[in-house]
């Protein structure tokens, strides 16, 4: 949970994951998929819960363990999504030197799409309401390609 900022107050101050979505069934869906994605536990935590023998390795590149920032930011399997994706990104931040500041720091890149209004953040960019709004909007479109695509690629082997 490193990676979501907590909203004060917790009450009726809604994250900016669901403040952003709007009311359309897609929309709730890569919500929800992105909410997965955040607390979901990847092949690396799944071999510890797991009684049976389960590899900690990614299941579509098999170089490294599949965590959320290797699934989100380095799988090579994934790389052509996260090439066209970044395009968006780019269009959204509207300035080149943010944008390299946040793509050359993976755990930046990775703390922008898990959750762009978390304070860490705060120190490096500065984001418009409409920014955050947005690019929380293309972060629930990206996870859920992502998602769609490891799903389709483990299901075809």
């Amino acid at each position: 949970m490193k990676y979501l900022q907590v909203q004060h107050p917790v009450v009726d101050n809604p994250h900016n994951l669901w403040k952003s979505t709007r009311p359309k069934q897609h929309e709730v869906q890569r919500a929800e998929i992105k909410a997965r994605l955040i607390t979901f536990i990847l092949q690396t935590n799944a071999m510890k819960f797991n009684k049976s023998e389960v590899s900690a390795t990614c299941k579509l590149c098999g170089s490294d363990d599949e965590t959320r920032e290797h699934l989100l930011g380095s799988c090579s399997a994934l790389s052509q999504i996260r090439e066209e994706n970044l395009t968006r990104l780019k269009a959204i931040l509207s300035n080149d030197n943010i944008f390299t500041t946040i793509t050359q720091d993976s755990g930046m890149l990775i703390q922008i799409i898990l959750d762009c209004t978390h304070s860490s953040l705060k120190d490096h960019v500065i984001l418009s309401r409409d920014q955050e709004t947005d690019i929380e909007r293309w972060s629930q479109a990206y996870c859920e390609r992502l998602i769609t695509h490891r799903a389709q690629i483990i299901s075809s082997k």
